[in-house]
Parts: structure tokens; C-alpha cells; sequence
């Protein structure tokens, strides 16, 4: 998913629905300045991932509510101070922490991060706790969470519905028809176009409810 085009689509989602965000262009050299910053907290930046942000870096982007807590993706100059408590700690990268993980957006107390040693970027998150980290992924590219985030402003935020998920409602059949079909559009969404994500258990909890 092109990421570019996949932030135009979240702009203009998040204006339709009366809500601010935008993404700018960033220089190659604005870029490199904050890399260096994550490196020296021992995180391992890639081209990949530098590419992604001279064409789109989230200005004021949240969306909200996303799940059970909004959605806040993050501008390249709060990378560093974001890893603190989730992958860094002291200045240093906390050991059960990998180089590789840079996150780019947190939900809550869940951080949304990116693999930067593959090409497309893919997004995990994990639920935040003391034991070992069990990334779960979300997309399997930064472009295709920009564009699943674009069709959940569409949907749900636009529309001012509960997006409590139907794998966690007591009673599913109380689920308002409009809510139920943003639901099964979502689903249809990551059917098509990211079957990985909707395949993760991160999606299942969402959408299966447990017997």
C-alpha cells in the first residue's frame, strides 16, 4: 500500500468527519537528524522507514475512538522521547526490547510499532506488560494502517458509533445496524486487502467471540 496515497485518503477522511490531521513532507536531512537520535538509544531505523516519512509525517493525526482507546500516530520529532517506558529505559533500549521495533503511533498504553528491516513496514502492537512482549500485527504495512485507518474514520468516527468489537460484546445482537455494518466492512476491508492482519489474533479478538 503506497503510503503516500494511503495518508491522502486518512487527510481526507479525518476533514470530512470534522476532525484535524494532516500529513507533510519531510527533507531526507530533517529525517536523518532524528534517526540519529534513535540510534543512539540503540533502535535501528531503516531506509525503508526514512522513505516513509519524507512523504508523509502525521501532524495532529489521531484517530479517535479507535477500539477501546484513540488512535495516535506520531510525528517523526516524538520518536525518541515515545520509546522511553515502552523500549527504552535509562537512554538505553531495554533488552527484551528489539533494535528493529520502532514505534510510530500508541493506542492507550499499547504502542504501535513498525519492523523496519522489511520493505513494507508491517504494524504490531502488543498489550503492555511485565512479561515478554508477543508482537501481534495489525497490518502488514505502515500505507495499509493509513488506509485501514482512513476507511475506520469513514465508518465509524464520522458516524459518532460505539466501536465496542463484536468479539467482545455481551450481546451481539443489540449491535445497532449501522454500527454492524461498519463492522462488516471493516472485515471486508482486511479480507481483500490485508488477509495476514485479519488472520492475527489481534484481529480475531476483535471480530470471533470466544465459545
Amino acid at each position: 500500500m503506497d503510503v503516500k496515497q494511503s495518508a491522502r485518503a486518512l487527510t481526507e477522511a479525518l476533514r470530512a468527519a470534522g476532525r484535524p490531521g494532516h500529513f507533510e513532507a519531510l527533507f531526507p536531512e530533517e529525517v536523518e537528524e532524528s534517526f540519529e537520535e534513535l540510534r543512539d538509544l540503540g533502535l535501528e531505523p531503516s531506509r525503508a522507514l526514512a522513505q516513509a516519512f519524507e512523504v508523509a509525517d502525521p501532524v495532529q493525526v489521531e484517530v479517535r475512538p479507535w477500539l477501546h482507546e484513540g488512535l495516535r500516530l506520531l510525528p517523526l520529532r516524538e520518536l525518541p522521547e515515545a520509546h522511553e517506558g515502552f523500549a527504552v529505559s535509562e537512554g538505553r533500549r531495554a533488552e527484551r526490547w528489539r533494535g528493529r521495533w520502532i514505534i510510530l503511533g500508541v493506542a492507550g498504553s499499547d504502542p504501535y510499532f513498525v519492523d523496519a528491516t522489511q520493505p513494507r513496514l508491517p504494524v504490531y502492537t502488543d498489550i503492555f506488560g511485565g512479561g515478554a512482549l508477543q508482537p501481534l500485527l495489525v497490518a502488514s504495512s505502515w500505507g495499509g494502517l493509513l488506509d485501514l485507518s482512513a476507511l475506520w474514520v469513514r465508518e465509524f468516527v464520522a458516524h459518532g458509533l460505539a466501536v465496542e468489537p463484536p468479539g467482545v460484546t455481551r450481546d451481539p445482537d443489540a449491535i445497532p445496524w449501522r454500527a454492524r455494518l461498519a463492522w462488516q466492512r471493516l472485515q471486508e476491508h482486511l479480507r481483500e486487502r490485508d488477509p495476514a492482519a485479519l488472520d492475527s489474533p489481534f484481529w480475531r479478538r476483535v471480530f470471533e467471540r470466544e465459545a
